[in-house]
């Protein structure tokens, strides 16, 4: 199952991805294997069928039916949300910048502060239902999946995501206007503090789909479709940061892109799948993730452990030739 992460993708990365899918397919012979194509988003989209034909597979990504389903599931999404947040926070710092040249800007910074804490805590919960949502069909998917026989290995193409929904938000604004620095500004000029500034992280969401999939044996091998991580300032889509807060800013941004790379590690890590990030090539990413869905072993035992208490247990698997890498799954949860 090729899945296509469409609600946290940037276009650009979502076209390079695509492009390295398309360029796989060329090369892929038929035989046993079969493929299915999934774009998931707040919504799960059956984009390909069950097929035996890489050519069929190759069609759809070298139409423009993939790129529409993208763009359409990017409508009302978080990105352009976050995006038009940051333009803002930069916007009100620079007026609360010039406050001791002049006062005029007094009334922009006070009501730009007063709106970063609103925004953040509406990203907060635009962000918390889209990621139940995604989280949820994502799950339905890998139960789907679990039904089929034989070996199973889903390929997740994903920009990564965050599972602390405002978290990201949170930060930004307090890295703008840190409270505890009355928020950089001078005396006199109204810092407000938002009463919400802490996120949760979803755990109930997540984890039942790493235990689902390690439980059918569904091996999950994840594509971090940003390529080589780079510093966010020099994108050219960067509004750019005022010296004085880009620091705090810097640290936040580099957090956030960890974490979601992060997410995409624990999933491969909890299923015995491998996690390729920080490469431009996504090509080789792709092309190792089927060789490891085609070749391997299965190993079996019965645990000594008779307590079914829902529990994580961890495996660890060894093997004599120190030259031999294995990737296996990290261990299991005893079933209630």
């Amino acid at each position: 199952m090729i899945c296509i992460d469409t609600l946290h993708a940037s276009f650009n990365n979502f076209v390079a991805a695509r492009e390295a899918l398309a360029k796989l397919f060329q090369q892929e012979h038929a035989d046993d294997s079969q493929y299915v194509v999934v774009a998931l988003g707040a919504s799960a989209e059956m984009v390909l069928n069950v097929t035996h034909d890489p050519s069929a597979v190759l069609a759809v990504f070298q139409s423009k039916r993939l790129q529409k389903i993208f763009l359409d599931g990017q409508q009302g999404g978080l990105n352009g949300e976050m995006e038009r947040f940051r333009r803002d926070l930069v916007q009100t710092r620079e007026a609360c910048n010039l406050v001791g040249q002049d006062r005029v800007y007094q009334g922009q910074c006070e009501t730009g502060m007063a709106r970063a804490n609103l925004r953040s805590t509406e990203i907060a919960e635009l962000e918390r239902t889209l990621t139940i949502g995604f989280l949820r069909e994502f799950r339905a998917l890998i139960s789907q999946f679990a039904r089929a026989r034989d070996r199973r290995t889903v390929v997740l193409i994903s920009d990564g995501f965050g599972i602390e929904p405002g978290h990201d938000a949170y930060a930004l604004a307090d890295a703008y206007f840190p409270f505890a620095s009355h928020c950089l500004v001078p005396a006199g000029v109204n810092c407000p503090r938002s009463g919400l500034t802490t996120s949760v992280r979803m755990q109930e969401e997540f984890e039942p789909i790493l235990q689902l999939a390690a439980r059918s044996n569904i091996t999950i091998d994840t594509i971090d479709s940003r390529g080589l991580y780079g510093q966010a300032a020099f994108d050219a889509a960067s509004p750019g940061t005022p010296s004085n807060v880009d620091g705090a800013v810097g640290r936040v941004e580099r957090n956030a892109a960890a974490a979601s790379g992060n997410t995409l590690a624990e999933i491969a890590e909890a299923t015995g799948g491998t996690a390729f990030h920080d490469s431009n090539d996504l090509l080789g990413g792709l092309q190792r993730a089927f060789a490891d869905g085609r070749d391997y072993y299965t190993i079996a035992y019965v645990s000594g452990n008779e307590n079914l208490d829902g529990k994580f247990r961890a495996i660890t698997v060894q093997v004599r030739d120190r030259k031999v890498m294995v990737r296996a799954k990290r261990g299991y949860w005893g079933a209630q």
